[in-house]
């Protein structure tokens, strides 16, 4: 049988879909810019910073740029290799705490 969702394809199953659009969902993404964070002064609160899809890391990026915590899930072996990749850098470099 076959269905037409939101995204306007009908009759494929999301196997053939994903096969379709190259096996990873996200395909169209933007960037839209990346701030430090708000202006108000306030305190940063300790997080930890969830991406269930992760991709290619720049959730993961952002969060090791802000000093938090995080924790990344990918489906997809060659996202998990480009992301471990693109993370290595932020890894492996020591953090100092001066207060």
């Amino acid at each position: 049988h076959s269905h037409t969702g939101a995204s306007g394809i009908t009759g494929l199953s999301l196997s053939s879909w994903l096969a379709r659009v190259g096996g990873h969902v996200a395909v169209n993404t933007k960037t839209l810019g990346w701030q430090p964070g708000c202006k108000c002064g306030a305190e940063v609160e300790p997080c930890i910073c969830l991406d269930p899809f992760s991709g290619s890391g720049t959730v993961a990026v952002v969060a090791y740029r802000l000093g938090r915590d995080y924790i990344g899930i990918e489906a997809s072996p060659e996202y998990v290799q480009m992301s471990e990749k693109r993370l290595k850098p932020y890894k492996q470099q020591i953090k100092l705490n001066l207060k």
